[in-house]
């Protein structure tokens, strides 16, 4: 060590024996960083109304839609399978019997889980499960609904349906 002119031997200059005690060890950042990754994921999973939400929600009304048309193909009693549309809320009814879906669940409210829905009832034919307006006439074009922020479509031709807008 060099002599430095003014300061002895024993005296150490202060900038060395305050800059060793400050700041965060990198331990520490990580650690820091672990837990607002981890308290960030959670709160977007977990955020009502999320696009993750919505789109999950909208993918069970497709399946709801494919087993209405499912039970009209395949019940050889029923006339009308009526997949109806009741403000925020949706429901099945058969021969104007309201129908549980197949998990038992009478009507599936979108209103109680902050969702909006928007669409028209459509019935289905039991030939083929072509789908059908409300005077049991069949579709000129594709029969729509909107869940929030997702589409659905269920094609007038086919009775195809899909989570996208239809075109």
């Amino acid at each position: 060590m060099f002599p430095v002119i003014g300061v002895t031997m024993t005296e150490q200059p202060r900038s060395v024996k305050h800059s060793i005690s400050n700041g965060f060890t990198i331990l520490e950042l990580i650690l820091v960083l672990v837990i607002v990754g981890v308290l960030g994921g959670v709160l977007a999973i977990n955020w009502p109304g999320s696009d993750v939400e919505s789109g999950a929600y909208a993918q069970r009304m497709v399946s709801d839609i494919r087993y209405a048309q499912l039970t009209a193909m395949t019940c050889s009693t029923c006339n009308n399978v009526e997949f109806v549309i009741n403000g925020n809320s949706y429901s099945m009814e058969i021969d104007g019997t309201p129908t549980p879906f197949a998990d038992g669940e009478m009507v599936r409210n979108m209103g109680q889980l902050g969702l909006t829905l928007a669409g028209s009832s459509i019935n289905f034919a039991r030939e083929l499960g072509i789908p059908r307006d409300n005077a049991n006439q069949a579709l000129t074009a594709p029969a729509s609904f909107n869940l929030s922020d997702s589409a659905i479509c269920v094609y007038h031709q086919t009775g195809y349906v899909e989570m996208d807008t239809c075109s």
